[in-house]
């Protein structure tokens, strides 16, 4: 049986967080549990952080400091922290977060008795500008400690629709993690999902516990609560990445049902359809280079649309001169398919508001609904593109306009 230095290694990323780095030290180094260490990774901080880790790792002979001369990135400093450590498990905390009183041999022991790869837990969110205290529930037992296979866990997971992204609320085998070549990418923000994909899909033993082990303190200027157009780009780097795993790995039926849910529920949908942080950038308008690559290189065949029309509307469609799409959402983009599957002309795509709208929309401009009504002259049936909760809405507003040749689809789901 191959020896480990240490027990646990809690690996700590460190980038200008001198407010709560104490904090989050101290959570560890006071817990019931001794054979641990404490990698801390510096990357490149300008604030106070790099003094208050002088001072622990003079303290401390659990702490051992690493520091980049250069800022490399969240990623970077979890994979420079994962090559120094020498537990037989791994922990990845946030150096502005704590973990939980007790955690460290609850989590030993569960790993040990039940030989696993991977365990996972809740979270406790304190958001001290609210004063809120939150508790984010990813469970699924109602008894602890039940052992799964990883993808019969990652079903269970999407299906319930209790995934958590967070690389924090997983307690590895660090062989498992060089086994499987297992590592945090690079140069991306969001790094932590395509990282949990890859420990739970190809995990051979999970466990998922009710126990809140991790403890989030919730800030604006943190990188996940950034919305950068680099997130947009990151996005698409992770869905890219699990695409091709989906389509170079064998899966059963349950499998890719839980997959495809994942994949174009959470990520096309939510992220790639347009840029919804606010910065246009032609690179990222759907109908250009990112929907080519979506359906062109890496899939063959499109998600099943939200939405259908009858023979009926179509036709009525076809005999109008001008159709303007309301909408600039995935039920606007399966709209947008149909009509073009059936030859249909699509003026424009009309919104509210063009804040967070893209400026292209399928290849289509976009523009709000006052300027798509000044700049098309004659009849106008307008094709709905939105969540059946707020059609009655929006045909109100269109009536109040004039405007009473509307067709809505028909919602399959």
């Amino acid at each position: 049986m191959k020896k480990f230095m240490k027990k646990i290694s809690i690996i700590i990323p460190v980038y200008n967080v001198a407010e709560y780095l104490a904090g989050c030290l101290e959570s560890v180094l006071q817990q019931n549990f001794n054979d641990y260490e404490i990698i801390c990774v510096d990357d490149a901080s300008t604030d106070d952080s790099g003094n208050i880790l002088e001072f622990y790792e003079k303290k401390y002979d659990k702490i051992k400091v690493i520091k980049h001369t250069q800022n490399k990135g969240l990623s970077a400093a979890r994979n420079k922290g994962l090559e120094y450590a020498v537990g037989k498990y791994v922990w990845f905390v946030d150096s502005d977060d704590m973990i939980s009183e007790g955690a460290l041999a609850e989590l030993y022991d569960i790993a040990e008795k039940n030989e696993t790869d991977l365990i996972c837990f809740n979270m406790l969110l304190i958001n001290k500008k609210i004063n809120r205290k939150s508790e984010l529930l990813f469970h699924i037992d109602k008894e602890d400690e039940n052992v799964y296979s990883g993808k019969e866990m990652f079903c269970l997971l999407i299906n319930e629709n209790i995934w958590a992204n967070s690389a924090c609320l997983k307690f590895i085998r660090k062989d498992f993690l060089t086994e499987n070549q297992i590592k945090f990418y690079e140069g991306i923000l969001h790094e932590d999902v395509l990282f949990s994909f890859y420990c739970t899909i190809q995990a051979e033993r999970v466990i998922n516990t009710k126990e809140i082990y991790y403890i989030c303190q919730q800030r604006e200027t943190s990188i996940t609560a950034q919305k950068t157009h680099k997130s947009a780009e990151s996005n698409f780097v992770i869905m890219m990445h699990l695409i091709v795993y989906w389509h170079t790995h064998t899966f059963t039926e349950r499998e890719n049902d839980a997959l495809k849910k994942f994949i174009w529920n959470r990520y096309y949908n939510g992220y790639l359809y347009y840029d919804r942080y606010g910065q246009r950038s032609k690179k990222l308008e759907v109908g250009g280079p990112v929907e080519k690559a979506l359906y062109d290189i890496l899939y063959n065949e499109k998600p099943d649309k939200k939405v259908k029309f009858d023979d009926m509307q179509l036709e009525h469609i076809k005999s109008m001169k001008n159709v303007v799409v309301f909408g600039a959402s995935y039920y606007a983009a399966d709209v947008i398919d149909i009509l073009k599957e059936n030859g249909i002309k699509i003026n424009a795509v009309a919104v509210n508001s063009m804040e967070f709208n893209p400026i292209v929309f399928c290849g289509i401009p976009v523009d709000t609904i006052n300027r798509v009504l000044s700049n098309i002259e004659g009849d106008i049936v307008f094709v709905m593109g939105i969540s059946k909760k707020n059609i009655m809405n929006v045909k109100q507003q269109l009536e109040l306009l004039g405007y009473k040749d509307i067709i809505v689809p028909i919602y399959k789901i």
